[in-house]
């Protein structure tokens, strides 16, 4: 469902970064009268759910009570994603940018080829072909798809951030959405952000981009994304596939 920027800036001033015992939690104020922990996929992201009037320094050592319940369940959750992705090639089907599409398998003489058509996406394969090369078709297909939308958003927000980036790739990430190195300005970005809507992409892009002024992930990182892109909140939590925005 779509929101006005009205909205997103409400929803995203109850969320708040807290960093306890060399983890980052977000906490998300809501109208229950509990404290609650959760350890999300596929990056073992911490979530805690907070009453709206509760202070801040009760939720930290409510996060500090359950570090070692934490580190367990975020160990567990990343070993699960990274062993059931979630095959398309299986399922028949696949997420482009938000939208399920039909994912079909054609045997014909001729180059390998992807196409998109409506809501179908055919991968046109000679016969015989194998799982490993039917999948190394559609993550070629998938990482120039993204690069595609990608390089705009970065060239864009380059000028805005006043950074000079080096190369951008696209590959299979198992635990990040995305990376940047400091020493080389090289971006990359996970194959997985082609399934996820628009503005994850782009809420990627800045936040790769913001390490060129600030490595780490501090209060002045916050502050940057906070200045160029209010919403980024909102943006993040849609990447756990539970909102639309």
């Amino acid at each position: 469902m779509e929101r006005n920027g009205a909205d997103r800036g409400r929803r995203a001033s109850r969320i708040e970064a807290l960093a306890v015992g060399g983890l980052e939690a977000h906490v998300e104020r809501k109208r229950i009268k509990t404290l609650r922990l959760r350890v999300v996929p596929p990056d073992g992201e911490v979530l805690v759910s907070a009453p709206e009037g509760l202070p801040l320094h009760e939720i930290r050592r409510f996060v500090e009570s359950r570090l070692d319940w934490i580190r367990r369940h975020r160990e567990a959750v990343r070993a699960r994603s990274a062993a059931s992705p979630g095959d398309p090639l299986a399922l028949g089907r696949l997420r482009l940018w938000g939208e399920q599409l039909g994912l079909e398998i054609v045997e014909s003489s001729g180059r390998s080829r992807v196409e998109l058509a409506g809501e179908t996406l055919t991968l046109r394969v000679r016969p015989g072909s194998g799982d490993s090369a039917r999948a190394a078709l559609l993550d070629a297909w998938l990482g120039a798809t993204l690069l595609e939308r990608a390089q705009p958003l970065v060239e864009a927000w380059s000028r805005k951030l006043g950074v000079n980036p080096g190369p951008i790739r696209a590959r299979r990430m198992k635990t990040r959405w995305g990376s940047c190195s400091v020493r080389t300005g090289a971006i990359r970005l996970g194959l997985e952000l082609a399934s996820k809507p628009p503005a994850c992409l782009e809420y990627v892009v800045v936040h790769e981009l913001a390490h060129l002024l600030e490595p780490g992930h501090g209060p002045r990182f916050h502050a940057i994304l906070e200045r160029v892109l209010p919403d980024w909140k909102e943006r993040k939590y849609a990447l756990r596939g539970n909102a639309r925005i």
